[in-house]
């Protein structure tokens, strides 16, 4: 079989209402089914088996918007059912962005990287889990510069914009950071490595019931 990942724009980070406008486009499940057919459009005309291998929104903490970002994900898991389509959520246990167990902020492994969390959001670090408002100041230079030298530079599959922020966001400042994450571990006594490595246990993970409810099929 193939798979494909059917991220919609809505549900990332940066991800506008829904319904409604983000990066340009117009949302709704009309849209959303068209960014999915046409993705696996080469499993359709072949009359393939897909398999969706990663897809689900990214949840702020805002009630309103994730109440958002949850329609999102009934409208996907529709269009799949109606598909005959397979799928896997991502994923299963994160730290907090869309897994369906997170690490509480009060554990023993969350009080210690806070510190990093915190810089990797204010420098926009984390592709998946933060935006470029910190590093604004640095991005649209590199942007103006992209426009004005090399007008026609458009990179595959997102262009220019895109590719700037994965070099310098997603790259260079992500690996400046990780000498310091290494230091936060620095010195640590046997108990406190038990401790940190005691604060994944399953039963200190919080469960967002909304989403096993949705995916489960007892809210649709």
């Amino acid at each position: 079989f193939y798979t494909n990942h059917a991220y919609a724009g809505p549900g990332t980070i940066s991800g506008g209402p829904y319904l409604g406008p983000t990066g340009g486009r117009q949302y709704d499940a009309t849209v959303v089914e068209a960014d999915f057919l046409k993705k696996s459009r080469f499993m359709l005309d072949h009359g393939l088996p897909i398999w969706v291998g990663e897809f689900g929104p990214v949840y702020t903490g805002d009630p309103q918007k994730d109440e958002m970002r949850y329609q999102l994900l009934k409208d996907q898991l529709a269009i799949y059912d109606k598909h005959g389509v397979s799928w896997c959520i991502w994923l299963y246990r994160d730290l907090g962005l869309q897994a369906l167990v997170y690490q509480p902020e009060t554990t023993a492994w969350m009080r210690r990287i806070k510190p990093m969390l915190d810089k990797k959001q204010r420098l926009g670090a984390d592709a998946w889990g933060s935006v470029e408002a910190g590093v604004r100041e640095v991005l649209e230079p590199i942007d103006a510069l992209l426009a004005r030298e090399f007008p026609g530079y458009d990179p595959y599959p997102n262009g220019a914009k895109r590719e700037a922020r994965l070099l310098v966001r997603h790259i260079l400042i992500a690996e400046a950071l990780l000498s310091e994450y290494g230091k936060a571990f620095e010195g640590l006594s046997d108990q406190q490595v038990v401790e940190l490595a005691t604060s994944f246990n399953l039963d200190q993970a919080r469960r967002r019931t909304r989403l096993e409810a949705i995916l489960s099929g007892r809210e649709r």
